[in-house]
């Protein structure tokens, strides 16, 4: 009985001994089993189709839009050079106005006065002189009084034109066609020397006055032709040239001023409107790929590229947008091929197979 009770131990120990051994080898079989499912499956998997573009570098110009405002280059404040009453100023804001024509007038009657006395006394000192001249030839006169006769009709004759110069500025003309932007006074107003009586302006020389970065110089030159566009008169853009780049740049915004004259007269626009300037680089050798094609990383930018009919991950460093393409300043070089399309699924060092866009 008692041996019977061992050699059941026994048994059941050898069972509880055995069963984890099976156990493990059983799992380890179903494992390698599975792995080696998975092993034919990926070696029956086709490789991942991709459409890829070689890299070139090709001349591309680039699209620049600056902002701007429409500015008056000839423009007269118009002042007073002598003081007197104002008898004659019949010109409003926006009257046009043709060159020479009087624009303003004083009273000129006291200077007319002073001018009649000023021709008096010349013609006194001229008369004077041939006296002289007439008792010199009869050696009663002296030689100083010959020259002090020839002196006091230079100074008449001085007198006569600076009163003749002083009436002149008493009738002030336009210098050029214009029209009248600014009026500061009225008729009887009297006015002291150097007030200032209008403005004047010549919408002819209409410009536009834009900021140009440091940067954005080396892109422009003088005769660069451009387009600009008025918000205010539409979408309508208007061909004009670059005339003049200020050599001075502004320290506190590294901007320059650059003067943009339009090609023709522009009807219906102002000083002060605001404007946009648009023009193009010079061509310059750029790689542009497919926007699509750089992936962004969580720190950094990266492509695809074939090699051994595998994709590689390639860092790179992007530039310019231009539409739907970017431009790669480092980390490709021309001749390599470029993955496109094809990036769901893909992965760095998988087999790929290139396929035609189709």
């Amino acid at each position: 009985m008692q041996l019977n009770n061992m050699m059941r131990r026994q048994a059941r120990s050898f069972c509880l001994t055995i069963a984890p051994i099976i156990a493990a080898a059983l799992l380890s079989a179903c494992n390698q089993q599975a792995e080696d499912t998975e092993s034919a499956q990926k070696k029956k998997r086709p490789p991942h189709p991709v459409i890829v573009q070689t890299v070139a570098a090709e001349p591309v110009a680039i699209d620049y839009s600056r902002t701007g405002t429409v500015t008056l280059r000839n423009k007269a404040r118009i002042h007073a050079q002598e003081e007197g009453r104002v008898t004659h100023f019949p010109w409003f804001e926006g009257d046009r106005v043709k060159q020479g024509i009087t624009l303003l007038r004083l009273d000129d009657t006291l200077l007319k006065a002073e001018l009649k006395k000023a021709q008096a006394d010349a013609n006194q000192a001229m008369l004077d002189l041939k006296r002289i001249n007439n008792l010199i030839s009869k050696k009663v006169a002296s030689r100083e009084q010959l020259t002090s006769s020839r002196t006091r009709l230079s100074i008449t004759q001085a007198e006569v034109e600076i009163l003749k110069a002083r009436l002149a500025w008493m009738d002030i003309k336009a210098p050029f066609d214009g029209v009248v932007s600014t009026r500061l006074v009225e008729a009887e107003d009297f006015v002291s020397k150097k007030t200032h009586l209008l403005t004047l302006i010549d919408p002819a020389s209409l410009y536009v006055e834009a900021n140009f970065s440091e940067l954005l110089l080396g892109q422009v030159r003088q005769g660069t032709a451009v387009k600009v566009r008025i918000d205010a008169a539409g979408n309508k853009t208007f061909p004009a040239i670059i005339r003049r780049i200020h050599p001075v740049l502004d320290p506190a915004t590294r901007q320059a001023v650059v003067e943009i004259d339009f090609k023709q007269a522009i009807p219906r626009i102002h000083a002060g409107q605001f404007a946009r300037v648009h023009f193009s680089s010079v061509a310059e050798p750029r790689i542009m790929l497919p926007f699509n094609a750089v992936q962004q990383g969580r720190n950094n930018q990266f492509v695809y590229v074939l090699q051994d009919d595998k994709a590689k991950k390639v860092d790179v460093t992007s530039g310019i947008k231009k539409g739907d393409r970017i431009e790669i300043i480092e980390g490709l070089t021309p001749g390599q091929q470029v993955i496109t399309q094809g990036f769901l699924g893909l992965s760095d060092g998988k087999k790929v197979v290139v396929k035609t866009n189709s």
